[in-house]
């Protein structure tokens, strides 16, 4: 028994050990460099130039630097142009020069049309950048409402990350979500992104709002695992039916999920 037990210690190991190196973004084929200083990252994948999707990472792995962070949905779409944009001080958007990175969007995908996108930190960011970067689409997964104590006292996850702002500029998403874009938002049942949630359902008349069963902060991987995220993506942007298809993939929605805009 213990022979065996040693054995699988030892292959699990060895396949560790065996594992490829995570490659930091900008030293992956296709991905450029177009702007770096010390709050920010923006890297850019060249494709439609009247189409753009810009990604914001969330948190990500503490693996040795931000260069690690993989995006969340380097997958994101078709042909488009795609950018990554990193918050390196994981500032949720406090420390990000905007104005540098509407120049930077304006001048790698001049009047093209945008979605933002993004995950946990990155899905408030991509709230947050849509009136910014005129985006014509947002859409998010688990992103906070608000990181400002004032506001939502009892979250604590990213609390150490929150001491390090300097200034909490943005202290939740009510500006934001009144802008022009169309604006997508998924949940699963994470008992502390229920507070989250419950901010976002205050304009469940003008967004679409989505909570899934059966998952939680995982949500956007629960949705690629059942090989739908792409396919919900595109649907957000063409105006389609998102809870017909979340449906038909056989994930459950509950009670507070089934808020397309305007329903």
């Amino acid at each position: 028994m213990l022979r065996r037990l040693a054995g699988r210690l030892a292959r699990r190991v060895g396949l560790q050990r065996r594992r490829r190196p995570t490659i930091p973004l900008n030293e992956r084929p296709g991905y450029e460099t177009a702007f770096d200083d010390e709050t920010m990252t923006v890297l850019h994948i060249a494709g439609q130039p009247d189409q753009c999707i810009v990604s914001f990472t969330g948190v990500g792995h503490a693996m040795g630097g931000i260069d690690m962070q993989h995006p969340e949905f380097s997958r994101g779409g078709g042909g488009e142009t795609r950018l990554f944009v990193i918050d390196k001080k994981r500032s949720w958007g406090n420390e990000i020069d905007w104005d540098t990175l509407e120049a930077q969007v304006d001048r790698l995908v001049p009047g093209a049309k945008i979605t933002t996108l993004g995950n946990s930190m990155g899905g408030f960011l991509a709230l947050l950048a849509a009136p910014k970067l005129g985006a014509d689409h947002a859409i998010a997964f688990a992103p906070q409402w608000s990181i400002d104590p004032a506001i939502v006292p009892t979250e604590k996850r990213w609390a150490s990350y929150r001491k390090q702002i300097s200034e909490i500029r943005y202290p939740d998403l009510s500006e934001a979500i009144d802008g022009p874009a169309q604006v997508f938002v998924f949940f699963g049942a994470d008992p502390i992104d229920a507070l989250h949630v419950d901010f976002f359902a205050r304009y469940r008349d003008r967004i679409g709002l989505f909570v899934l069963e059966n998952c939680g902060h995982d949500v956007a991987s629960h949705i690629k695992n059942h090989g739908q995220l792409y396919p919900v993506i595109q649907t957000c942007r063409e105006g389609g039916d998102v809870s017909a298809l979340l449906e038909g993939a056989r994930m459950s929605l509950g009670d507070q999920g089934r808020h397309p805009p305007g329903g």
